[in-house]
């Protein structure tokens, strides 16, 4: 089992980078930004006008924890601000975990 997570800021390449990584190792692609709109059935934009930054901190962080704590291998591309919320970077340390910072 292996986590390979890519952390960066908005415009990094991290989505792009992401596929590419996923596709050549084939493992399961997971963009969480993707997840977050697709479960609030809402753009991180209109979350974050209607119902703050808390509150999308607080469904990121619950998100990312369970992909985290799962036994499965994937490659995940993160939103920009995820490591610096909630003790997610903690995450990033563990075991089988590799994380990829990209600054463009």
């Amino acid at each position: 089992m292996v986590k390979i997570v890519f952390i960066g800021y908005m415009g990094s390449g991290k989505t792009s980078v992401a596929k590419i990584v996923a596709e050549k190792l084939q493992i399961k692609l997971l963009e969480l930004d993707q997840i977050i709109e697709e479960n609030e059935k809402a753009s991180i934009t209109d979350i974050f006008e209607s119902k703050g930054e808390v509150y999308f901190r607080k469904k990121e962080h619950l998100l990312f924890k369970s992909f985290m704590e799962s036994s499965e291998s994937f490659v995940m591309s993160t939103g920009g601000g995820t490591p610096c919320y909630a003790d997610n970077h903690l995450f990033l340390k563990g075991e089988n975990v590799v994380s990829v910072y990209l600054k463009a």
